[in-house]
């Protein structure tokens, strides 16, 4: 049997003129069902959606510390989130970091733990942590190589230099002494400038920092070697406590929680990217700041320790962590109230239902 197809009819042998206008009707019906099955049923249109801006204020300037973020953005994590995302290095002493949030200038904040805390205590302040970045603050001492410094015993008789010398911003080094049964009437103290000259020309033997930055010699003008100084870290002797905090505004919380969910997702998954691939966390990082590289590269080595510690998940927070910060700040009399509800001070909300999706409860 041929079919033929004249003047749109479908023509076939032996067929009548009736049963040639039910073989139209068919095919029109099937041509009509297709037709309508492709526009219900067929591939879906893309619609773009224009993407939510988002500001971010970072705790100091832009560094390697905060290298989970720019690659989140430079890999577009942050746009597969819907969100546009913009930094801002902390430029100024006048301001602190949690009142920007509150005012709602910025969307998000990191800020330090232990005056997130104080703060949140004592101001009562509308903010709730929703992450951890570095589970260990990196506050320590430096001291050379020569001097056989290792120790917080090693520091009796000698002489601090102490970049802030507000007891408030050394608040791990007292409670690190208190650990340890030391005195600081033992110690002498004294104020050293940021470069760490006081150290270099002999002036104090030992000046406070961060275990993220290399000491620097203005002399020649150079960081120093690894190999040329000590660290002491005050976590090491029991002085433990979170530090770079991700904190939002409780309104955003509550009437924006999609966008906290999606932010903290993103950033999450910036920092896991970091951990597997540091060669390119770096160059991203220096698009970002103007430090010289080698630095750069010396600190995310070490921020990736203090983000990535092993006994639990990238961000992750526990109440034991919350009372202990509490718990240090009452031995150094910041706070007056043993009973505080660590709880009120952070929400896992996020974190659950993100590690959740992770396959990570």
């Amino acid at each position: 049997m041929k079919f033929k197809i004249k003047q749109f009819e479908i023509v076939l042998p032996g067929m009548d003129k009736n049963k040639k206008t039910i073989g139209i009707i068919l095919l029109m019906a099937v041509i009509l069902f297709a037709v309508f099955y492709w526009f219900k049923y067929g591939p879906e249109k893309k619609v773009e959606r224009p993407l939510e801006k988002i500001t971010v204020q970072l705790k100091w300037q832009h560094q390697a510390q905060f290298a989970g973020n720019y690659i989140a953005k430079e890999k577009g994590f942050y746009e597969r989130e819907g969100l546009d995302v913009d930094f801002l290095p902390y430029e100024t002493f006048e301001r602190r970091i949690e009142d920007i949030v509150v005012n709602k200038e910025v969307d998000f904040a990191l800020t330090s733990a232990n005056r997130f805390v104080a703060l949140k205590v004592e101001e009562e302040l509308p903010l709730k942590a929703i992450a951890v970045i570095y589970k260990v603050n990196p506050d320590n001492l430096y001291t050379l190589r020569g001097s056989d410094i290792t120790r917080p015993e090693d520091l009796i008789g000698k002489t601090i230099g102490f970049i802030d010398p507000n007891p408030d911003a050394n608040l791990l080094y007292y409670a690190m002494l208190e650990k340890t049964s030391i005195s600081n009437a033992q110690i002498n103290e004294a104020t050293a400038s940021p470069s760490g000259i006081e150290l270099i020309k002999g002036d104090v033997d030992v000046i406070s920092g961060y275990s993220t930055n290399l000491p620097f010699d203005p002399v020649s003008e150079r960081f120093l070697d690894k190999t040329e100084f000590n660290e002491i870290l005050f976590a090491d002797y029991g002085a433990k406590m979170y530090s770079d905090v991700l904190v939002v505004h409780e309104d955003t919380i509550n009437n924006r929680p999609d966008v906290v969910e999606k932010f903290l997702r993103a950033t999450l998954d910036g920092w896991r990217y970091v951990i597997e691939h540091n060669d390119e966390a770096l160059d991203v990082t220096m698009k970002y700041s103007e430090k010289p590289v080698e630095h750069q590269r010396y600190m995310l080595e070490k921020s990736i320790r203090l983000v990535h510690t092993g006994d639990s998940p990238i961000g992750w927070m526990e109440k034991k962590e919350w009372e202990n910060i509490c718990r240090i700040l009452l031995e150094q009399n910041i706070l007056k109230d043993k009973k505080e509800d660590v709880e009120t001070f952070y929400t896992m909300q996020f974190l659950n239902k993100i590690y959740t999706e992770y396959g990570e409860e």
